[in-house]
């Protein structure tokens, strides 16, 4: 009710579990405890924090903060907000239709800003984006994106500052150790 919408279930399927809502523990052998690294869920704490220091308010739109010179194939792309992103209602596809995964273990590997552009510019190309809930990737993680360049140093910097250090969670971060177990999938 913080961010004033409604509370719906997310249904969990093979392909979609907790701990990629939520984050997962890694093990770091080199120092004998677990790691945790964040999930999506961290993305909507950023967000909330951001609403709350006025950089941003949830009804900020993605053509907003990639200004008028970024082009959409689909218009109505430009008029998503960070709240239909972080609640994914948005419209947008659960991956990108650019993404050719080469690692199986980390399917996004590769996949950079100039791609994440690339594939938000082409994404729904002449399709209706339609309000339901549809889990996506790709607005979670564009969401991420807008929230870093916003904040002016990137995501992780603008997580690490604004949810991470304050919540005082010092196990919790985005570098795997060497060595480290895998999270099962």
């Amino acid at each position: 009710r913080s961010i004033g919408c409604e509370f719906r279930r997310i249904q969990f399927t093979p392909d979609l579990l907790p701990s990629d809502i939520l984050g997962v523990s890694i093990l770091d052998p080199g120092e004998r405890e677990f790691r945790f690294q964040p999930g999506p869920v961290f993305t909507d704490l950023l967000l909330a924090e951001m609403v709350e220091k006025d950089e941003v308010s949830y009804d900020t739109t993605i053509g907003e903060l990639l200004g008028s010179d970024f082009a959409f194939a689909n218009d109505a792309v430009a008029d998503i907000s960070l709240l239909e992103l972080a609640t994914h209602t948005s419209g947008l596809p659960r991956l990108p239709a650019n993404l050719a995964p080469t690692d199986q273990l980390d399917p996004y590997k590769g996949y950079d800003e100039d791609a994440l552009l690339q594939g938000i510019a082409t994404s729904r190309d002449k399709q209706p984006l339609g309000n339901h809930y549809a889990y996506s990737n790709l607005g979670v993680g564009l969401l991420g994106y807008l929230l870093g360049r916003v904040h002016g140093e990137g995501y992780e910097a603008a997580l690490v500052e604004l949810v991470i250090e304050p919540l005082g969670l010092e196990a919790t971060g985005f570098e795997r150790a060497e060595g480290s177990a895998t999270p099962f999938r």
